[in-house]
């Protein structure tokens, strides 16, 4: 009987010992993880093949010349310039940049040098500096610090560089990696050859305690005053132009570009603005939303 107890102990002690090995392990596995999400290296989350960061071209653009002018001025009067277009979702802040982006005077300035980054695909930091990475054309990691190899390409290009950071918003909210965002902010606006705009959902600059972000600082996009957002509407459906419903439709939309815009398309396909403004009146931001849209094409998913 105490040789049969002492058996079971045994191998209950081996059992315990296995457990504990096991732990230790994982404990260890884990920290090998962090150690390389910090480093961006990871790519466990990303896609196979990461998403284009082919820069957009130039989308056709109403009643915010002057504010473009404003961004294409800070760009070209200093060596490095670090803008924020703010604004709620639909509002153009997209359209905004890329219109600057492809100004004559900033493509003279930075010509093939001028970069886009997707952020709305950022669901990572690893995937964030893969995307930026991609942008400037850099080749597979070979080192396990990605963001130092983004640094040093950029710091040792001898030339003048200018990225845009869009729908910055997506990578700035990710949960408990705030910090790491602003100094990584930080690093890049400390690189004097560099030039970067985020576009952003909101009224408020990120890191503001560790950037000193071009001032004046840029004020948030607001509604398009009416004529621009008539012409807006016309452009893409010119058979509505003279509809003494228009301008009713229009201040129901608020004037917001995206709104009018995907309003517009549904004229353009036979509805009477009549039609369209009754409708609106009944489904509010449902008429405007389509299942497994995306930013570009629902209000639900842009707002």
């Amino acid at each position: 009987m105490g040789q049969t107890e002492l058996r079971l102990g045994q191998v209950s002690l081996q059992e315990g010992q296995t457990v504990l090995q096991t732990g230790q392990v994982k404990i260890q596995d884990e920290l090998v993880e962090i150690r390389e999400v910090m480093k961006g290296k990871i790519s466990g989350n990303a896609p196979q093949s990461l998403p284009s960061t082919v820069m957009p071209s130039s989308p056709r653009i109403f009643g915010r010349q002057s504010y473009i002018n404003k961004v294409v001025q800070f760009l070209l009067s200093a060596i490095s310039t670090h803008l924020v277009i703010l604004g709620p979702g639909g509002i153009g802040k997209t359209s905004v940049a890329l219109s600057t982006v492809h100004d004559s005077c900033v493509i003279e300035r930075f010509g093939i040098y001028r970069r886009w980054v997707p952020c709305e695909q950022a669901t990572s930091l690893p995937l964030f500096f893969e995307l930026i990475a991609k942008s400037l054309g850099l080749p597979p990691s070979t080192t396990n610090d990605r963001f130092s190899e983004i640094v040093a390409a950029l710091e040792e290009s001898g030339v003048l560089q200018f990225v845009l950071f869009d729908n910055f918003e997506t990578i700035w909210d990710l949960e408990g990696e705030q910090s790491a965002i602003a100094n990584i902010l930080a690093r890049l606006a400390s690189i004097p050859s560099l030039s970067f705009i985020l576009t952003m959902r909101g009224i408020q600059h990120p890191a503001s305690n560790l950037i000193d972000w071009t001032s004046p600082r840029l004020p948030p996009l607001t509604p398009l005053e009416m004529d621009p957002a008539q012409e807006a509407f016309l452009k893409i459906s010119p058979d509505s132009e003279g509809d003494d419903n228009l301008p009713e439709l229009l201040r129901e939309l608020d004037c917001m570009p995206l709104a009018i815009t995907l309003m517009a398309k549904l004229a353009e396909v036979g509805e009477t603005v009549a039609e369209l403004l009754s409708q609106w009146k009944q489904e509010q931001v449902k008429l405007l939303s389509q299942p497994g849209g995306d930013r570009t094409s629902s209000i639900e998913v842009s707002i």
